[in-house]
């Protein structure tokens, strides 16, 4: 049975002073992605593995007629183990090196859904140390008690 994952049917925003923040779970870490840059989720993703590929290169997924990228975020950003199956879900997501180049999508695998939740200012707090991080995250902000860092896209897939 096809679920409809797409997260189309979501307001562009919360709240006045509070932004829309999907967070996501990936073996061993968690980050937050903006609204705005989820685009789908399919499950039972069935990527086409690429020899020779980097670690967290799980392979090239089908997505409306073309192939992109998946990745596993919790080896790049957390050091996790290669997986051993395939993930339940992939979340495609949307992405952009600079202003007025293409849109560019790509694929993170996960374990289990994202959340969605609403962050305002007064949740900052300052990016986690570590290479992994201040590579791919561009803020930060608490929720229910850890930090969450808040995750670019185009950083994640080695674009920006």
């Amino acid at each position: 049975m096809q679920r409809d994952y797409s997260f189309a049917h979501e307001a562009d925003g919360g709240p006045a002073g509070k932004a829309v923040a999907r967070i996501l779970s990936c073996r061993g870490c968690s980050f937050a992605l903006a609204q705005h840059t989820t685009l789908e989720i399919l499950e039972d993703p069935q990527a086409l593995a690429v020899p020779q590929g980097s670690p967290h290169a799980i392979g090239l997924l089908p997505w409306q007629g073309r192939r992109i990228a998946l990745i596993d975020a919790g080896v790049l950003l957390a050091g996790a183990l290669g997986r051993a199956g395939p993930p339940r879900y992939a979340l495609v997501v949307a992405m952009q090196s600079a202003p007025g180049l293409p849109i560019e999508h790509g694929a993170i695998a996960l374990d289990t859904l994202p959340r969605s939740v609403l962050v305002d200012d007064g949740a900052w707090c300052p990016i986690p140390q570590g290479a992994r991080w201040h590579s791919a995250a561009i803020s930060c902000f608490t929720h229910e008690g850890r930090p969450i860092p808040i995750v670019d896209t185009a950083r994640l897939f080695g674009r920006g």
